[in-house]
């Protein structure tokens, strides 16, 4: 999930020479194209940790979402908050429209940050495109046992893991220990034996 609908890097992260100040500074987000007041989106589901209103602030009116993994993700230069601190997000639940606030803000956009912090002053600031590539791999993935039932009946569990329904669980590999040829269904998640020897 991503912030916007539509993604335009305009300043990317890290280090560059801020566009009002005119000297080195580390930028730590990414700012994202919005020429009209856009709807923000929460990149997944957590807890609204931090809320600011003053749009004189240099990140202006801004967002702080607390998530699971305890990584927070921070939307800034809102013209509006539509969101409280304590509220429980969902993954894509609008927070807001973007806007131009905060004195270090030059156009209207969105400034989005990703930081392993809980607070707009931690220096804990990660790559965020890098993170929603990480977190869009991780939706596709979960963990789960992988059942191999041999000809006889028996049934033997291994953990293993499934990517976009197809097994990451090295099933030939399994196959190739056990001396024969194995199948996989993802729908049942069992290895099946459908030869004995492997040729």
């Amino acid at each position: 999930m991503y912030p916007l609908k539509t993604i335009y890097v305009t300043s990317p992260f890290g280090w560059r020479t801020h566009p009002i100040l005119e000297v080195l500074r580390y930028h730590t987000g990414v700012d994202l194209r919005a020429r009209t007041p856009m709807k923000t989106f929460a990149i997944d589901a957590g807890c609204i940790t931090e809320i600011n209103h003053d749009t004189t602030h240099a990140y202006g009116k801004y967002i702080m979402i607390l998530h699971a993994n305890g990584y927070s993700s921070f939307y800034a230069h809102l013209s509006r908050i539509d969101a409280c601190v304590g509220d429980k997000v969902k993954r894509g639940q609008a927070i807001g429209l973007t806007g131009n606030t905060g004195k270090y803000s030059t156009a209207a956009h969105l400034h989005f940050g990703v930081t392993k912090g809980s607070t707009v002053g931690t220096s804990d600031w990660v790559n965020p495109l890098e993170y929603l590539e990480r977190l869009k791999e991780e939706e596709y993935m979960q963990e789960t046992i992988i059942t191999l039932q041999k000809k006889d009946g028996s049934c033997h569990d291994l953990n293993g893991q499934i990517y976009k329904g197809i097994t990451l669980a090295p099933v030939r590999a399994i196959g190739e220990a056990l001396g024969c040829r194995v199948d996989y269904d993802p729908v049942t998640k069992y290895v099946t034996i459908i030869e004995e020897e492997v040729k």
